[in-house]
């Protein structure tokens, strides 16, 4: 979520953190953010609100360090869609506005993101499997143009009961700086499964399925 700086073919971005079920519609991730290719450091908040099952709003915010010991914080705010396709199959369209409050001498700068994903989920040993494929468009309002596009594919699923991964790749195009591949590599720890904020589940890796962080 964080653009990349530098001019090396290749990024990597790690997140590690934890999640919780705060109520029935309302989980909470926390993550602390590593690229050691651009050498940026962050630490997030990812609060998920559903709405209902077609609509999850994520009112999140980021503080980042940069190269240089240069800090931004960014606040990003979303709505996602969901438009199911089949048992399996759903469309996934996530709108976010994303603000990026930078030093005095520099200007803040405002984006549109939209990323389209088809996502398949299928049950493996009483747990969830996600495969994804999809595009995402960064607008700047400040150039009044597409700065950026990366079309990627990943998966997700829960390794053991309180360790779920993800991994994500995408070819991300830029306008302004040289094309690169970048990963992301989510590993999150769900605090459901220790009975935090709420009584554990009876089947506590049902409940962390149904959603997985949004980055």
């Amino acid at each position: 979520m964080v653009s990349a700086q530098g001019v090396d073919p290749y990024s990597l971005f790690s997140l590690t953190g934890v999640s919780t079920a705060i109520s029935s519609k309302t989980n909470l991730n926390l993550y602390g953010v590593y690229n050691p290719f651009d050498q940026i450091k962050a630490i997030a908040a990812i609060p998920l609100i559903r709405v209902n099952k077609y609509v999850t709003l994520s009112p999140s915010c980021m503080y980042v360090s940069l190269p240089g010991s240069r800090k931004e914080f960014h606040i990003l705010g979303s709505v996602q869609l969901a438009f199911p396709l089949g048992k399996h199959v759903t469309l996934e369209d996530r709108n976010m506005w994303w603000h990026r409050f930078r030093e005095s001498e520099l200007p803040d700068l405002d984006f549109y993101r939209n990323r389209l994903r088809f996502i398949y989920q299928k049950s493996m040993r009483d747990k969830t499997l996600r495969l994804f494929a999809g595009n995402e468009f960064f607008y700047s309002f400040d150039q009044g143009r597409f700065s950026r596009n990366r079309l990627g594919f990943g998966a997700g699923y829960p390794l053991v009961s309180w360790l779920t991964a993800e991994a994500v790749y995408t070819w991300q195009v830029d306008r302004n700086l040289p094309n690169r591949s970048v990963a992301f590599l989510t590993l999150t720890v769900p605090l459901d499964h220790y009975g935090v904020f709420r009584r554990r589940s009876p089947n506590p890796s049902k409940q962390r399925d149904k959603q997985l962080p949004v980055f």
